[in-house]
C-alpha cells in the first residue's frame, strides 16, 4: 500500500471514494465532503493524503483552520494563541473492500507525520457510534474532549491529541 499527498487530479477518485465509503453508513456516522471543498482544501487550506494499491484504497484530510470560526478549539474554549497551534483531522475514510487492514491507523500516521511539530495539539472528530474508528483514534493517543452536536445537528466526540 502506498501513501501519498493528493494533486487537484485526484479530486475525482477521492469524491467516489468517499462516496463508497458513506453508503450505508448514513449523515449520523460519516458526512463526506463535496469534490469542490476537496479542491478548494488542497489548493488552500491543507493536504489530503491517499492510501493506493491498484486502486485509491483510502484518504485523511488535513486541514489548518488558524482562527476559523468553525475551529473544533473554539467548543473547547481555547484562546486564539492555542487555536493557531492546532489543526484538524478533518476526515478519514476507507473503502469498504479495504477495511480491516489497518488502513486508517496508517494514514492517521502519516498525516501526523507529514504535519511535524509544528503543531501543539491534532483534533477530529467521530460519531459515538463509530465504534471502530473511536477505537483507532483512542489507540492513537486521542482522547474525548467534548461531546457536541455538528455537522447538520448530529452528535459528534471532539477528540484531541496533545503533542507537548
Amino acid at each position: 500500500m502506498r501513501i501519498r499527498r493528493a494533486v487537484i487530479s485526484d479530486v475525482p477518485a477521492v469524491d467516489a471514494l468517499l462516496q463508497a465509503a458513506a453508503e450505508g453508513l448514513g449523515p449520523a456516522v460519516f458526512c463526506r465532503d463535496e469534490a469542490d471543498f476537496l479542491a478548494k482544501h488542497i489548493a488552500e487550506q491543507g493536504f489530503i493524503l491517499v492510501a493506493e494499491e491498484e486502486a485509491l484504497a483510502g484518504m485523511v484530510l488535513v486541514r489548518f483552520p488558524g482562527l476559523a470560526e468553525d475551529h473544533l478549539g473554539r467548543e473547547l474554549g481555547w484562546v486564539p494563541e492555542r487555536l493557531v497551534r492546532a489543526c484538524h483531522m478533518e476526515s478519514i475514510a476507507v473503502h469498504p473492500r479495504y477495511r480491516g487492514r489497518g488502513l486508517q491507523r496508517a494514514l492517521l500516521q502519516a498525516a501526523e507525520a507529514a504535519v511535524g511539530a509544528q503543531y501543539d495539539d491534532l483534533l477530529a472528530t467521530v460519531a459515538p457510534e463509530n465504534a471502530a474508528s473511536l477505537h483507532n483514534f483512542r489507540r492513537m493517543g486521542y482522547e474525548v474532549a467534548a461531546q457536541v452536536r455538528k455537522y447538520g445537528g448530529y452528535d459528534r466526540y471532539i477528540l484531541l491529541k496533545h503533542r507537548t
